[in-house]
């Protein structure tokens, strides 16, 4: 599932483990931590810091462990915390050089597990950010960081002779300039290694030794796989039907061009490093030509307006954001957001029955709405109101021969010709499971894999309805999924926690004339008894499907997917596997008090490319439950 776009910042994902003893010794990214908060901060630039580098500490210690040992001793004047899993070091930032030397007798009387000597060390940041011993030595790491250093600014001050509009592109569509086929290669490649990464997680629950035998005994067939050999079969990328003006949706800000003019379009870098300039999606190879018309005939009308565009730094003007919705229907949304604080009423209403005027002579849209909001987010909002200026507020998409109803909040799949191919390789492999994986590994193009051979794909007129499959539609959206697969499986069982989405799903199943379509709007986590005691009979067979936005589900849903022992199959689609990695490596992990029931073993995987000319990718992973 692909959220909003282009303007997204990347999260570091720390795999945490049951307890302290259950953590493998398995590689993690970085994390940083404020203090007493539970994320990753962004550190100030050009301010000194004043650093408490910990050496001695067992590897298996965690920040929440330095964190918990600060509180009890009283420490002060703390601003940031840093602990990786697997390293023997750590570090404090404190406000002052007065509060970390106050620190260090505390520090060092630290009585942490598997800890006899903490060695601490003062190192001080200049404004440039270049790292000082107090002792004035300076270290190997320090000279390359400094080299490294030296050669990105040397870098940052050589011309950049790109147009705007190639500029534009590289920030958007960062694979453009490559072939097709070449993209798809990337893509493959990030994948395959993606699963060795998944597999060397699991590997290190095998290695620890603080992992009981009987638990390592539920990832046994792994000690089965040579050095290089995948864990279950992983198929070439599909390629997307469609490589230009694909996007169904696009989403564009309002500010000022590179003459200072308002404009309508993309951001032509990253705001959080201070680029505000906005240019027009002119040449973007993935915004359909009806998007490209909404934004330069908003352009036009903002250029004529007396309300000035909102400006991100200084957090005020009028005219905010542009999202565009267009299906292969013909149908057109329009959702403007704006920001009315400190204008009059009357000249607000005046300014939008102006706009709403122009689009509806325009032609160009089958409904409009606004969205009001002042806040420092910069992006739409469920929670801020919304009103329609014209039309009914939704439009339609047709998907597999189905056609479902889409509100202006709702999650819909951005490629629907790529999305066909997506949904029927779902549907196929819900009704027809992989076999089991056997002992004898398989070749597959050409490299090794974990399973016995892969059945052939069958198309959508092959697929059979089994009398006995229950499809758990978790984290369901709009319906889309399940209501695509109502006709192959017993029944459908959706389960949503943001209410709107629920009521288009209810909506679209009654367009479909689906009668084995039930929905739950609720986490999954408290609906699983509700399904189980309601919708599923004995001798049903239940397959779970997920599709979770970019970060993956909350730990609790895979606690509560795990806990439930009907639950014999699991069908996940990740539009970002490396973010979701430790949602795979929780449904596989061994048996532990906060994961129970049997682990699940991949058998089988592919990715769909969604999205040409960008580094997405939708990645979908059948598992199986381990026998008891």
């Amino acid at each position: 599932m692909e959220e909003a776009l282009y303007e997204r910042e990347e999260t570091d994902h720390l795999l945490e483990a049951d307890s302290i003893d259950d953590q493998p010794d398995t590689k993690r990214a970085r994390v940083d931590t404020e203090a007493g908060t539970d994320g990753p901060v962004e550190t100030s630039v050009g301010k000194k810091r004043f650093q408490l580098k910990i050496s001695g500490l067992d590897k298996n210690l965690v920040q929440r462990d330095i964190k918990k040992a600060i509180d009890a001793a009283g420490i002060e004047g703390v601003v940031k915390l840093k602990k990786v899993h697997g390293l023997q070091v750590g570090a404090i930032f404190f406000e002052s050089d007065a509060a970390r030397a106050k620190a260090v007798p505390l520090v060092q009387a630290f009585t942490l597990k598997k800890t006899t000597r903490i060695a601490v060390e003062c190192i001080d940041q200049d404004e440039n950010g270049d790292g000082a011993h107090t002792n004035g030595e300076r270290s190997v790491r320090e000279d390359k960081r400094d080299d490294r250093g030296k050669r990105k600014r040397e870098e940052d001050e050589v011309e950049d002779t790109r147009t705007p509009q190639e500029r534009i592109n590289d920030q958007v569509t960062p694979l453009w300039r490559k072939p097709y086929e070449e993209q798809l290669q990337v893509k493959s490649t990030r994948f395959k290694n993606g699963l060795g990464t998944l597999k060397k997680n699991l590997l290190g629950f095998l290695n620890h030794r603080d992992v009981t035998e009987e638990k390592k005994a539920d990832l046994a067939y792994l000690r089965d796989l040579h050095k290089g050999q995948r864990l279950c079969p992983l198929e070439d990328t599909v390629p997307s039907p469609v490589i230009d003006d694909y996007r169904t949706k696009c989403e564009f800000t309002v500010g000022f061009d590179l003459e200072g003019k308002k404009s309508v379009g993309f951001l032509l870098g990253m705001y959080k490093d201070g680029v505000t300039t906005v240019l027009a999606p002119t040449e973007c190879k993935n915004v359909p030509a009806a998007a490209k018309d909404v934004a330069s005939f908003f352009h036009e009308f903002i250029n004529a307006s007396e309300l000035d565009v909102y400006d991100r730094v200084k957090k005020a003007g009028f005219w905010r954001l542009v999202q565009v919705r267009t299906h292969t229907t013909g149908d057109v949304m329009v959702l403007i957001q704006i920001n009315p604080e400190n204008i009059e009423a009357e000249v607000v209403a005046k300014e939008l029955e102006s706009l709403s005027t122009k689009f509806q002579a325009s032609g160009k849209v089958t409904t409009l709405l606004v969205q009001e909001s002042n806040g420092k987010f910069n992006g739409f909002s469920e929670a801020a109101p919304m009103r329609i200026l014209f039309g009914d507020g939704v439009i339609f998409e047709e998907l597999l021969g189905l056609r479902f109803r889409i509100s202006p909040t709702a999650f819909f799949q951005v490629n629907t010709p790529a999305t066909n191919g997506l949904y029927g390789r779902v549907r196929d492999w819900c009704a027809n499971p992989a076999p089991y994986p056997g002992s004898a590994p398989a070749i597959t193009n050409g490299e090794t894999s974990a399973t016995t051979t892969e059945p052939a794909a069958t198309t959508s007129e092959e697929v059979k309805k089994p009398s006995n499959v229950v499809l758990l539609d978790l984290c369901c959206g709009t319906g889309t999924i399940g209501l695509t697969m109502a006709p192959n499986v017993k029944r459908v069982v959706g389960v949503e926690m943001v209410a709107d989405a629920v009521k288009d799903a209810e909506f679209n199943a009654r367009m479909q004339g689906a009668t084995n379509v039930h929905y739950i709007c609720s986490k999954v986590e408290d609906a699983m008894r509700e399904v189980f005691t309601k919708h599923v009979e004995n001798g049903d067979e239940v397959v779970a499907v997920l599709d979770p936005p970019r970060v993956g589900v909350h730990s609790a849903v895979i606690q509560a997917v795990r806990g439930c022992k009907g639950i014999k199959r699991v069908v996940f689609i990740s539009c970002d596997f490396e973010a979701a990695m430790s949602n795979f490596v929780d449904l596989c992990r061994p048996t532990s008090k906060k994961y129970q029931g049997r682990p699940f073993r991949p058998v089988r995987a592919i990715p769909f490319d969604l999205f040409p000319h960008t580094s997405h990718c939708e990645f979908v992973m059948e598992l199986q439950r381990q026998d008891e």
